[in-house]
């Protein structure tokens, strides 16, 4: 087992803290029989090989190993394939961060533009490196165990490698496997792999019967997502539904693997292509809940209103007057929301891709309201030296 390991020169390579000679122990300690043990290699490994969607030089030469530990007994074959997803699925950290403001003065620099395309080298490398593990995934589809062919669908999912034997398998088990958290994920899985015009017709000959809860929510969200404006009222129903009464759904969601985000934030995202008429309610329902969700979901939620309440990018230099009522209600609602500014510097990114105000002090001057401030305990400076009083410390990706 694991053949080879020591032979890498993983003391050149880098990862997220340095030269990569944890490694090696690390991928050992995954195989071991102390559960303990493989947790604290799982806990360093999400740090350094992966480190917050951003991966390393060092990632590439990881990933065979751990695709032959898929094979050992004694190894979490289900983590092992979710890290596997996300190392396919990495980024490069400057490219991701080369728009925003900070980086205003060096994305231009020749030595800037060299780092990004380095490390766009080593996330095609990555996910190369994955993509060999497909024949391996594919027998996975079938094992006994339902939390290892949930998490091979999710795989396939993150990797979009779309070839006519995968689409195939993961639909396969969408249709016809016995656990509901392996369908939910195969059909998760299939909005990624197969074409719309094959998979909407199965969601829709089989939405009716289905009634296993996150089986048909993740149903209503591959079809709403497919259809956008088309969407029948039966899926969008199952969507407004899951926005308040979500307290079973939530526990199911938790236990599937692509849980990023709560029912709340992830329905959001699948109401954004709903035709004009349904934008309203739907944009009352979320500036209400989005003070309920926490973190990261109140950064989909805030999208998805503005996503339902203008479709992309603001004219520029445009007026509060000119907008329509869907849209001024929205951006109030945004305005006072301190649970949308929790994560205020990614809170004004997103404000500045639709063109409006990305601060809540400018936003309040904008839609005409009283500047008001969330708390008097912390002020947060924001970009051109604009100042909030917020209950949150200043953090970013």
């Amino acid at each position: 087992m694991l053949d080879g390991i020591d032979e890498i020169p993983w003391g050149d390579y880098e990862h997220a803290y340095g030269p990569a000679e944890d490694v090696p122990q690390l991928l050992r300690d995954l195989a071991d029989s102390d559960a303990d043990v493989r947790d604290d290699a799982e806990y360093s490994l999400y740090g350094n090989l992966w480190h917050q969607g951003t991966v390393y030089e060092a990632t590439q030469y990881a990933v065979p190993f751990l695709i032959e530990l898929l094979g050992h007994e004694q190894a979490d074959r289900d983590w092992i394939l979710v890290y596997l997803a996300h190392l396919g699925n990495g980024n490069s950290y400057h490219d991701v961060h080369q728009h925003m403001s900070f980086y205003e003065e060096q994305r231009a620099d020749e030595e800037f533009q060299e780092m990004v395309a380095k490390e766009l080298s080593w996330v095609v490398a990555a996910y190369e490196a994955v993509v060999k593990g497909i024949p391996t995934y594919l027998a996975l589809l079938d094992d006994p165990d339902p939390g290892v062919r949930a998490c091979c669908c999710y795989l396939f999912a993150v990797m979009r490698h779309q070839s006519e034997e995968i689409q195939s398998a993961v639909l396969k088990r969408a249709i016809e496997d016995e656990d509901n958290i392996v369908r939910a994920a195969a059909y998760f899985g299939s909005m990624y792999l197969t074409d719309v015009d094959v998979l909407l017709p199965i969601v829709e000959e089989n939405f009716g019967t289905e009634v296993d809860l996150l089986v048909k929510w993740t149903m209503a969200q591959v079809w709403a997502l497919g259809a956008g404006p088309e969407t029948p009222s039966k899926a969008v129903d199952v969507l407004l539904d899951a926005l308040e009464n979500n307290e079973e759904l939530e526990t199911q969601f938790q236990s599937s693997p692509w849980y990023e985000q709560d029912v709340i934030a992830t329905t959001s995202y699948a109401l954004q292509g709903l035709p004009p008429e349904m934008a309203k309610q739907t944009i009352s329902k979320l500036a209400v809940l989005i003070e309920e969700v926490k973190g990261y979901s109140a950064l989909g939620v805030a999208e998805s209103i503005l996503a339902l309440a203008f479709g992309g990018p603001a004219p520029e230099d445009i007026k509060f007057e000119d907008l329509d009522e869907v849209q001024q209600e929205a951006l109030k609602a945004l305005a006072y929301s301190s649970k949308a500014w929790t994560f205020n510097v990614n809170m004004a990114e997103i404000m500045r891709w639709f063109k409006l105000p990305d601060w809540p002090d400018k936003l309040q001057e904008f839609c005409g309201l009283e500047k008001k401030s969330f708390d008097d305990s912390f002020v947060a400076r924001g970009p051109g030296g604009h100042t909030v009083t917020a209950t949150f410390e200043l953090e970013e990706e």
